[in-house]
């Protein structure tokens, strides 16, 4: 027997692995969509099958700055995800909106981050007309009040000074003060380390880890 060389095939570029591999690949009309560049992950499978190295062990630091959905935010010194998270009156979390880079404000694609919760709460038969929706001063905006009209949903929003004064805003101290249930359910999720800082690199992941934190939560009520 011979023991067979294997010699090193040089380093192949993106430009040639987007137009000799990546173009070819077939593309499922349904399912997650990555937002990270292919050419990248396959020279971290072409890196996994030279080295020999352990999947957990690939520099992914390296070959992607961040994450999906990921932002530098001044105010925390970091880069962080924004979750748009909705519970009910018991404080019990019930729908979630898609992660948004930690860079942006709140209102960064509300409507839609609204939609999609709305989807989710139609699908699973929870009706949403008639309820009242407390949100702090960081949400205090005209649009987001109409689009909330538009739903039959009643904004309880407390407004935001830098905004002026809104004499004509619908807006009740008195249930505004049930808004400590979302900081509440905010503080329980604090209870899971891997909640805390986000590790996870792909969106679809990071959703998986916050709706487990939400199930588990809702058993332990139960």
């Amino acid at each position: 027997m011979k023991k067979k060389e294997h010699q090193n095939s040089g380093t192949l570029g993106k430009d040639t692995i987007n137009k000799w591999i990546i173009s070819f690949l077939s593309v499922g009309k349904r399912g997650f969509k990555s937002n990270f560049d292919l050419a990248s992950i396959f020279l971290l499978i072409l890196k996994r099958l030279k080295t020999g190295v352990q999947w957990r062990e690939l520099p992914i630091e390296s070959y992607f700055e961040k994450g999906e959905s990921t932002g530098y935010q001044a105010r925390k010194k970091s880069v962080t995800t924004n979750s748009i998270f909705l519970c009910d009156n018991k404080g019990q979390m019930i729908a979630m909106g898609s992660p948004k880079a930690g860079n942006h404000n709140d209102l960064y694609e509300i409507e839609e981050v609204l939609k999609e919760i709305l989807a989710l709460l139609e699908e699973a038969g929870i009706e949403h007309k008639g309820l009242f929706l407390n949100a702090d001063a960081g949400f205090d905006s005209k649009s987001l009040r109409e689009f909330l009209e538009s739903k039959e949903i009643i904004a309880n929003i407390k407004p935001n000074p830098r905004n002026g004064k809104q004499p004509d805003v619908y807006f009740d101290e008195e249930l505004y003060k049930n808004r400590f249930k979302i900081e509440q359910a905010n503080g329980w999720l604090d209870g899971y380390k891997g909640l805390i800082m986000r590790y996870e690199y792909l969106d679809v992941t990071w959703i998986g880890m916050l709706l487990l934190g939400f199930i588990s939560k809702f058993l332990k009520k139960v």
